[in-house]
């Protein structure tokens, strides 16, 4: 799964046709568009046009200070459910990953991450058991 976050106050077909073209070389599918203010509408019909290969889940973040977002309890719920399922898939496929960040539920990731997250929050990078190489 990816992260993006676009530097354009509103991001179009440009951006989103990148993006995309970067996923499919990678042969990555789902994804996460955190984005300042909105999509143009041609961006929109652009994700629902690649939603039969592609799932892309899209945030407004509002900036507070330097890097950090502000999420409604929507988008935090979400955010929890992604990141336990990616890792639920990382140990299921080998990744060293500890049975407090699988089992965390959504209390505690509210206490660890808070309100205002920051990029550096939402990144996840493990190991695998059997080749330290690669992460």
């Amino acid at each position: 799964i990816y992260v993006f976050f676009p530097e354009e106050q509103k991001v179009g077909v440009k951006t989103m046709k990148t993006y995309t073209n970067r996923m499919r070389s990678e042969n990555v599918f789902r994804a996460i568009l955190v984005v300042q203010q909105s999509l143009t509408p041609f961006a929109r019909t652009c994700i629902s046009e690649i939603s039969t290969k592609f799932h892309l889940e899209v945030f407004q973040r509002k900036v507070v200070a330097c890097f950090a977002m502000v999420l409604s309890e929507d988008e935090t719920n979400r955010l929890f459910r992604i990141r336990k399922t990616v890792m639920q898939m990382l140990k299921d496929q080998g990744h060293l990953v500890a049975n407090f960040e699988v089992d965390m539920i959504k209390d505690q990731f509210r206490r660890k991450y808070g309100e205002s997250m920051k990029r550096e929050d939402l990144v996840i990078n493990k190991t695998k058991q059997t080749d330290s190489s690669d992460q």
